[in-house]
């Protein structure tokens, strides 16, 4: 599961994060924002920032060990598992040109590549990403035109895959400013140089045909989550957003799945959640989803 990896690799990366053991706990240095998130840890984000500024170093960050605290950390079982729910119940999204297209991201940054027969060589992540957009797919159905909002980037990757599956005419993220940084830089070099880019502090009331997050909204503090459903919730025609749960070692409170439910419930009446099918990566994942 997704959060025992990450508890794993920050012990094995103390030395390197300046993490420790406390009180049962792991604390680690954090950057002072006014909303504080999962990726807010120093290092990491001064790992975006040297990615984004050294060709030497965004060579191969998919696999530092850093920055696999909290991306790029799917295994081959994994992407199994995942490539498995695709044939399975949405065979059109192997059709060849798009693999093709879609590879072309794992071509920059080095990610771990497996070689999964018949498709041939991918990161497991960008398998996930794939899986998300057949998910959206099968949820709302075709969708043309869109104006998308993504809480949460990493570096951006399932920006790049939802861009070669649907027809996007806006696409906004939003995350820190050193993950925005390594984002902006990794999808220019993909040709996306039309995305906007917002830090949580800049967020306003803006309108979206579907708002989105790869797990980056329930790895965000309950002040921040309440933030974004008071900025983006409401003038959201559909949601889609992957949640999971994570342990308290991580020194960040976020909402519980029942708090969380009657807090978006208070913009979206018609909210459903229900857990991520034909993953297999996590039981514990569930979807959140409005719009249907």
């Amino acid at each position: 599961m997704r959060w025992k990896f990450l508890f794993f690799t920050f012990l094995v990366v103390s030395f390197f994060s300046g993490l420790f053991i406390r009180n049962g706990g792991i604390s680690f240095k954090t950057k002072k924002v006014s909303f504080p998130q999962l990726t807010q840890n120093e290092d990491f984000l001064a790992f975006c920032k040297e990615a984004a500024a050294s060709p030497d170093v965004f060579k191969y960050f998919k696999r530092n060990p850093i920055y696999n605290l909290f991306y790029e950390n799917l295994s081959y079982e994994d992407g199994k598992k995942i490539l498995k729910g695709i044939k399975e119940k949405m065979p059109e999204l192997l059709e060849s040109d798009l693999l093709e297209r879609i590879r072309k991201m794992d071509c920059l940054g080095g990610p771990h590549i497996y070689d999964f027969g018949s498709i041939g060589p991918f990161s497991a992540t960008t398998l996930h990403y794939l899986k998300f957009a057949g998910d959206l797919k099968k949820a709302f159905g075709p969708m043309n035109e869109l104006r998308i909002i993504e809480i949460g980037v990493g570096c951006g990757g399932l920006c790049k895959v939802l861009h070669e599956v649907f027809d996007i005419e806006h696409y906004a993220i939003i995350d820190l400013p050193e993950s925005l940084e390594l984002a902006r830089k990794h999808l220019s070099a993909l040709g996306l140089h039309h995305i906007r880019y917002f830090t949580p502090d800049e967020i306003k009331l803006e309108p979206s045909d579907l708002l989105i997050s790869y797990q980056g909204f329930t790895e965000s503090s309950a002040p921040l989550q309440k933030r974004y459903i008071r900025k983006l919730f409401a003038s959201a025609a559909r949601g889609y957003l992957l949640c999971h749960f994570f342990p308290k070692h991580f020194n960040l409170r976020s909402m519980q799945k029942k708090e969380l439910l009657q807090s978006i419930q208070t913009r979206q009446k018609e909210v459903m959640i229900h857990p991520e099918e034909q993953s297999g990566i996590d039981e514990k994942n569930y979807v959140l989803t409005w719009g249907q």
